[in-house]
């Protein structure tokens, strides 16, 4: 069986968030090849070109959380995405 990983960017940072919990549920109704994991957004920057040169680190690990899953699904776009790096 193969496995798939999937990053899930919840749109609301609030713990309480009905996306956070309506996402939550649909985890836990996933088959088991699905590996689900969040992409946490929690203090990441607003866009800045100036940090193009050096990333700080909460985007630094975030970049790294979304190249490592094979795509990606957002409770707040209602959208998934295949990562770039598969």
């Amino acid at each position: 069986m193969t496995t798939h990983n999937v990053g899930c960017l919840f749109g609301s940072l609030a713990k309480a968030s009905i996306n956070r919990q309506f996402a939550k549920a649909l985890v836990k109704l996933a088959p088991p090849e699905l590996v689900c994991t969040e992409s946490p957004i929690k203090g990441l920057p607003l866009y800045n070109y100036d940090y193009a040169a050096d990333y700080p680190p909460v985007a630094r690990a975030f970049k790294q959380t979304i190249a490592s899953v094979d795509g990606c699904s957002s409770s707040r776009q209602n959208t998934t995405v295949r990562s770039q790096a598969a």
